[in-house]
């Protein structure tokens, strides 16, 4: 397993879903189309995929199966990852509530959150729905939903919505926008005072708020 084994090959089984063809795979996983595809015969020959015309069909094999246990385990043990997995499944999603407080903040404000229990918080789109249950599933990834149901250790908690919505960014980091961030936080002001303080300074904003002063 370990002679073929990197990063490619890893974001690659990560990534695909039944009847992809190479050009999808390599957009989800941000390679260039030629690369994908010399990795895609180099899966070819472990028999964990098949060409036929375009799309490429997955084999779960033993390889494959090893290898998603393998990152799996990887995943369970790394906060970060949990934060980076998800940009691989190539769905459109924005971190919100406490994570989009601790975006905005750029990590400088978190809350109720601890190894025993951190909730990462992902808004999704309801027609997406079944594609992030595949990935989570695959993955072997705790979720939940809003209203939060609390578990243990790293899960995320999704907040599906009907429409569509629009996602900002912060150092290439996908979020809710700045004000839909601040109504979260006027929501639970005792909760991300500081945090409202710590926006109007980084963002130049006047919220009406002086936490520190008082």
């Amino acid at each position: 397993m370990l002679e073929i084994l990197n990063q490619h090959i890893i974001k690659i089984l990560v990534a695909i879903r039944k009847g992809d063809s190479i050009r999808q795979i390599s957009k989800r996983i941000n390679l260039s189309y030629g690369w994908t595809y010399y990795w895609c015969g180099q899966l070819e020959k472990k028999g964990v995929l098949k060409k036929e015309g375009k799309k490429i069909f997955l084999v779960e094999n033993d390889f494959y199966k090893e290898v998603i246990k393998f990152i799996s385990v990887i995943i369970k043990k790394d906060l970060a990852l949990h934060y980076s997995i998800i940009s691989l499944f190539g769905l459109k999603y924005a971190f919100c509530f406490t994570d989009a407080v601790f975006v905005w903040t750029k990590g400088g404000y978190n809350i109720a959150r601890s190894k025993e229990n951190y909730p990462i918080f992902i808004k999704i789109c309801e027609d997406n729905l079944p594609f992030w249950k595949f990935y989570f599933e695959k993955l072997s990834l705790p979720y939940t939903y809003i209203p939060n149901l609390r578990k243990k250790g790293i899960y995320y908690v999704l907040d599906v919505v009907k429409e569509d919505f629009f996602v900002d960014s912060v150092d290439n980091i996908p979020v809710i926008p700045l004000q839909e961030c601040i109504d979260f936080m006027r929501k639970y002001i005792y909760n991300f005072e500081p945090a409202i303080e710590m926006i109007q300074e980084m963002y130049d904003k006047e919220l009406g708020v002086r936490y520190r002063h008082r």
